[in-house]
């Protein structure tokens, strides 16, 4: 897929094998539970490309996930989580985020390029 910038998703609490990870590039991607209760909940990690637009959301439930950004060419991964907060995670923060029923969050490059303007940035 050439060079990307990468992020990791582990389920915290709640509905975690409810939440997907949809993308406008890739196929998507399903959290898994934990299988025993006092084992650590598993990360998966994703790549994103500089102009991918990923959709985190939990689908009839609620969970709570944290989000931890790997870097890359492209620079920090934005977080949108409308109407909470709008934020930009360096290589190696971490952000837990609470996904309520009927909620999305966006992940994209803080380098993404909307489609119709070229260099412009994204507007949601």
């Amino acid at each position: 897929m050439g060079a990307v910038n990468g992020f990791k998703v582990q389920g915290v609490a709640g509905d975690i094998d409810r939440v997907s990870v949809q993308s406008t590039e890739q196929s998507s991607h399903l959290l898994v539970r934990r299988r025993w209760k006092f084992t650590p909940a598993r990360w998966t990690e994703i790549e994103l490309a500089r102009d991918e637009l990923m959709v985190l959301k939990c689908n009839d439930g609620e969970a709570v996930v944290r989000i931890k950004s790997l870097g890359g060419p492209f620079g920090r991964l934005r977080i949108d989580a409308r109407p909470w907060r709008i934020s930009a995670l360096a290589e190696g923060s971490v952000e837990t985020i609470r996904l309520e029923r009927n909620r999305a969050v966006f992940l994209t490059t803080s380098a993404q390029r909307h489609p119709a303007r070229g260099t412009a940035g994204l507007t949601v």
